[in-house]
């Protein structure tokens, strides 16, 4: 090999250790990018599934969890791969800086670089062979970085579907709604029970609030179901005299509909308000007559019927 064949191969040697590093630092870059988010997105519905207490939540947490490892993985897995490339180029380098030092006088240097120099395969990606499989992800490094990291989110997803998959509870909602599965009566039995809130007033011809007049008779509610022997509610809607307007038939039919969607509304939002400090107890949803139906309740209305009753019944002594 004459001096001017070696020189350009030197140069592009060098060439391809500069490309090599760049495409590394993209490899690194994007592999950050990839674990930053999987681990905000994985950590937030982990903390979602605690908060919520359903166990689907954290089902949908481990596989997220599983994709976001598989593409890192596979990103770990190309960066090992690239920089295996690095390393021989470093190495026909350092054959290369040897000869420089002590060619003059060790030929066995010359012979050394230039077998490694002739030995090595150019670019970065001949070296890696196509069609990627799951089997790779051990070559993936930093290997037990990557392991540790997904591996614990997987733990926390599992603890999370471990410990809220077999407790039942209501399903939650969001602020006051209504709650399909409370039974519905046309009268309350206040057999047994005592009055420990009123909700209200609502505003005239509206179901649902979360006006916060509302909200501490909700919470006063809370306060005296968590602190006595509470076994059963009965949330009880109530509407005055005056009839519904035109736009609102369509949505309650009539006063009684929009009694029991009141009803309906604070008990979603004493079932949320329960739950989160887990608890659970019987409920069942129900209405009753206004007490007020003088003349003037029939064409104004009045406040003390636009209300919901919540009744509780105590275990026996």
């Amino acid at each position: 090999m004459n001096e001017a064949t070696q020189k350009e191969l030197v140069r592009v040697l060098e060439l391809d250790y500069e490309k090599t590093t760049k495409v590394i630092e993209g490899i690194t870059t994007s592999s950050f990018t990839i674990r930053g988010w999987g681990i905000t997105l994985s950590s937030a519905l982990i903390g979602l599934t605690f908060q919520t207490q359903h166990w689907e939540i954290a089902v949908l947490a481990a596989v997220v969890t599983l994709l976001i490892a598989f593409v890192d993985g596979y990103h770990s897995w190309l960066y090992a791969k690239v920089l295996q490339h690095a390393n021989r180029i470093e190495t026909v380098m350092r054959y290369y800086y040897a000869f420089l030092a002590r060619g003059d006088v060790d030929d066995q240097a010359r012979t050394d670089f230039l077998g490694k120099l002739l030995a090595h395969r150019f670019g970065r990606f001949t070296e890696i062979r196509k069609g990627f499989t799951f089997s790779d992800l051990r070559e993936a490094r930093p290997r037990y970085v990557i392991v540790t990291l997904y591996a614990t989110l997987l733990v926390c997803a599992a603890s999370g579907v471990l410990v809220f998959s077999s407790k039942k509870h209501p399903a939650a909602t969001l602020g006051c709604t209504q709650v399909p599965g409370a039974s519905d009566s046309m009268a309350a039995n206040h057999l047994n029970s005592v009055l420990i809130a009123t909700i209200g007033p609502f505003t005239s011809g509206v179901g649902c609030s979360t006006l916060p007049a509302l909200e501490r008779g909700i919470t006063e509610a809370v306060l005296k179901i968590q602190t006595d022997k509470v076994i059963g509610t009965r949330v009880v809607g109530i509407t005055d005299s005056l009839p519904i307007s035109k736009n609102a038939v369509g949505e309650f039919g009539n006063n009684s509909g929009l009694a029991l969607a009141r009803a309906r509304c604070v008990a979603g939002w004493l079932i949320d308000s329960l739950a989160t400090r887990g608890m659970h107890v019987e409920m069942t949803v129900g209405i009753r007559d206004p007490a007020d139906r003088s003349s003037n309740s029939r064409n104004n209305g009045t406040d003390r019927d636009r209300i919901v009753q919540i009744w509780a019944t105590y275990a026996p002594q």
